[in-house]
């Protein structure tokens, strides 16, 4: 099962590796804070699979309204803020790390946005 990892401009990253923990998914400075001026992309390895989904939404990444953001990306994926939200209202719909593929597009649909690939 895939799961939420990282997202960056409109692409969103699925990974079969767990979030936290041991062999957990991981990508240059992804301990860092702030994520936005530090990170990169998923690592791809033999172990670990990446599936890059394509998407427009009103929906902001969470370090839209912060020039430093707080957090790093390990801090998102244990849930500290959503990768997504609406910058304006602060209300929902939010989108956690850790989601399946299907809640993405059905919450990105929900917020009047559209899924533009799929690959797996």
């Amino acid at each position: 099962m895939h799961q939420l990892c990282y997202v960056e401009g409109m692409t969103a990253y699925f990974t079969n590796r767990p979030l936290t923990g041991e062999g957990r998914q991981w990508g240059n400075d992804w301990g860092k804070a702030p994520f936005e001026h530090n990170c990169g992309a998923p690592h791809v390895d033999e172990l670990g699979q990446i599936v890059e989904v394509l998407f427009r939404s009103k929906l902001c990444r969470c370090d839209e309204s912060h020039v430093n953001s707080p957090w790093s990306v390990e801090m998102i994926n244990e849930g500290a803020t959503p990768w997504l939200w609406d910058v304006y209202g602060r209300s929902g719909p939010y989108v956690y790390a850790g989601i399946g593929p299907d809640e993405f597009r059905r919450i990105i649909k929900q917020a009047g946005g559209r899924v533009g690939r799929w690959d797996g």
